[in-house]
């Protein structure tokens, strides 16, 4: 599940947040994850075919939006540098 994008986030909210607050985000991170994968078949038969379908839909939109808002953030201290 983990991967580049994985690292190269974590070393940037460390750098931003500090070490502690990183780790703690990562237990609980770690922790809701297995938490879903054990009741997904739960999960599953209560939401149905459709409501996955929208429940993608929404964490789709919320990925970019994190995207969106660190892209912003890195050319907003770029500029900020080069001026």
């Amino acid at each position: 599940i983990a991967g580049p994008a994985v690292l190269s986030t974590s070393l940037l909210i460390a750098d931003e947040y500090g070490i502690i607050p990183t780790l703690i985000s990562l237990v609980a991170n770690i922790s809701l994850a297995a938490l879903v994968f054990s009741t997904s078949k739960f999960i599953i038969r209560a939401l149905g075919g459709p409501g996955i379908k929208a429940f993608s839909k929404i964490t789709n939109l919320l990925l970019a939006s994190i995207a969106v808002m660190m892209v912003r953030k890195g050319i907003i201290e770029l500029v900020g540098r080069v001026l």
